[in-house]
């Protein structure tokens, strides 16, 4: 049997109306008339009808969150604190996960936007090329803001880090400490990660007169496996690097793996930046140096952008946020190269 607010109602001999104001807190009910009701509704079991109340008030209150992973402690990380900032602002949370895949990403979106969330949050995967699907949400009129991995439209606000000032930086520590023969193993270029943190690896090159070879740099995924792919492909040349800057620290990962299978030694033959400080990156042996990134801040952004958009349509502004990385010196890199 499901109860209703008129079962509540008959219970509490009072109208209606009023148990609807005492459940939203409404300011004209008393509060041991609120208190009374909510008791009986927790004592009857009512649940919320929020299919009738999104016919009433055309929202749902709840929000679509898109990410490329879950099983990363980057992306987990990130959604659990999307879903702290979202639920103190009364909405829900509706996770849908890509898994790196464009297609994927599509059908996330549109089983979004066939449930009527009041608004989305997406990080993009990695073969994401065009804003497509992204356009069809804007003709929806549901407001969307891209975080981390963002897409450049003036339609859409977007939040994310100062991804190629941070990789300069982290590729000028490693000049600085002595480091010659400097690698990259980026990400998809298509992606904002991938085309702005290789940017940054080539602007250090640049500016300290540093050789840039073409085949040192290698535009591939933003996974393990590909970290230890193409470690090997870089270890099949006469010249070796002594350094790789890498788009992430799962590729990162990768590379100590090729690294242990070929006898390379961390930091003293090669020395391993990565971008992103996640969990894992203090675990491995060595420590990874590494370009952190404030999560916790980004998704408060992230998520007052978004319900600024959804409650005040008319005045909300499209806003384009970066925060600052900075760099996390652990025993992946030598204090200065011999």
């Amino acid at each position: 049997m499901t109860i209703t607010q008129k079962d509540i109602a008959k219970r509490l001999n009072l109208a209606r109306v009023t148990v609807t104001k005492a459940l939203k807190d409404h300011p004209d009910i008393a509060p041991e008339t609120k208190e009374k009701v909510k008791d009986m509704a927790s004592e009857l079991g009512y649940v919320p009808n929020f299919i009738a109340r999104n016919l009433s008030t055309r929202r749902t209150r709840t929000i679509g969150v898109v990410v490329p992973k879950i099983n990363h402690s980057f992306f987990s990380t990130a959604v659990e604190s999307l879903y702290k900032f979202l639920l103190a602002h009364g909405y829900g949370v509706i996770l849908e996960v890509s898994f790196e895949d464009k297609e994927n990403e599509i059908k996330n979106i549109q089983t979004l936007l066939s449930m009527r969330v009041d608004g989305i949050i997406v990080d993009v995967s990695q073969d994401t090329k065009d804003d497509e699907i992204y356009e069809m949400v804007r003709s929806r009129n549901v407001p969307l803001v891209f975080f981390d991995r963002v897409i450049e439209n003036p339609h859409f606000s977007y939040v994310r880090v100062n991804d190629r000032e941070a990789a300069f930086q982290a590729v000028e520590y490693a000049i600085k400490q002595g480091y010659k023969r400097l690698a990259h193993l980026g990400g998809y270029s298509n992606i904002s990660i991938g085309k702005e943190r290789c940017a940054g690896f080539v602007d250090a090159l640049k500016n300290y007169g540093m050789p840039i070879k073409k085949e040192w740099i290698i535009e591939g995924g933003l996974v393990r496996e590909h970290g230890y792919r193409d470690t090997r492909v870089l270890f099949q040349g006469e010249e070796k690097p002594d350094f790789i800057f890498t788009v992430n620290d799962s590729v990162a990962q990768g590379v100590y793996d090729a690294a242990k299978e070929m006898g390379v030694i961390i930091p003293e033959d090669l020395a391993v930046i990565g971008f992103g400080d996640i969990e894992v990156g203090e675990l491995l042996v060595p420590p990874l140096t590494t370009m952190h990134m404030p999560i916790e801040k980004m998704t408060q952004k992230a998520v007052e952008l978004l319900i600024e958009e959804i409650e005040n349509p008319d005045k909300a502004k499209k806003q384009k946020m970066v925060f600052q990385s900075e760099i996390k010196i652990r025993e992946s890199t030598l204090p200065e190269k011999r």
